[in-house]
């Protein structure tokens, strides 16, 4: 049982999820090990693009483990001011009305400002920001979060 609400989904999106309790909502993607946990106050929409994963973070936040993906067909995360293609990684994005953050535990995130198209790679150990009046850069992460598989 999900402790959050299925919302009604755009027409092109396979599900859209409310986590209004106060409690994270963890979803799995079927037999591979990507995990997505979704912050308590979040709205998320999931959309599947030519078979590749897309994720709308409307506002809120989430925790991500991500397995390897498929040759060409990258987990796309999509907040209102910035885009993040993962390849197999742990993160943790939250967007509110200001900004976008992302905070990189293990591999590797590109991380594109949607206002200048400025990219960014983050690794293991260092975070971004984009949104209104900030300049797209890395900082290295005073403190990690752990994860366990």
């Amino acid at each position: 049982m999900i402790a959050g609400k299925l919302d009604t989904p755009p027409p092109t999106a396979l599900a859209s999820v409310v986590n209004d309790s106060l409690s994270s909502v963890v979803i799995r993607y079927g037999s591979e090990e990507t995990i997505v946990g979704i912050f308590s106050g979040s709205r998320v929409v999931f959309d599947r693009i030519e078979s590749a994963k897309n994720i709308r973070l409307v506002h809120g936040g989430l925790v991500c483990d991500v397995a390897k993906q498929e040759q060409g067909k990258p987990l796309t995360l999509h907040t209102p001011h910035a885009e993040a293609v993962v390849l197999g990684t742990q993160f943790v994005l939250s967007a509110d009305e200001r900004k976008s953050h992302l905070r990189v535990n293990e591999g590797m995130v590109r991380f594109t400002d949607l206002a200048s198209r400025e990219t960014v790679e983050a690794s293991a150990g260092f975070e971004s920001e984009a949104g209104v009046g900030i300049k797209l850069g890395l900082l290295q992460q005073t403190t990690m979060t752990n994860f366990a598989r």
